[in-house]
């Protein structure tokens, strides 16, 4: 599966660390289906792979577990109404 890669802000653990990637060209997930029963319980990501141009302009390919990375959802801003 695919992420909008301009949805979200994506940090990478790096030892104790977290890191913002910058630069995200394509993000994909796999996803591990849990069932009970033959039905959906619930979901869970396995593996997620990051495409990204580094600082020096270096295509580059990070892959991991999800524990390795951090995803915050950006909220696009909508405008307030004007009084009038």
């Amino acid at each position: 599966m695919k992420i909008d890669p301009s949805k979200f802000i994506v940090e990478a653990y790096v030892g104790e660390k977290c890191k913002p990637i910058d630069n995200i060209l394509d993000i994909e997930y796999t996803v591990e289906i849990l069932r009970r029963d033959g039905e959906i319980v619930s979901h869970k990501i396995k593996d997620v792979l990051i495409e990204y141009i580094d600082d020096y302009g270096i295509l580059k390919t990070i892959y991991g577990p999800s524990l390795m990375f951090r995803f915050t959802k950006v909220n696009p801003l909508v405008p307030r109404k004007q009084k009038r």
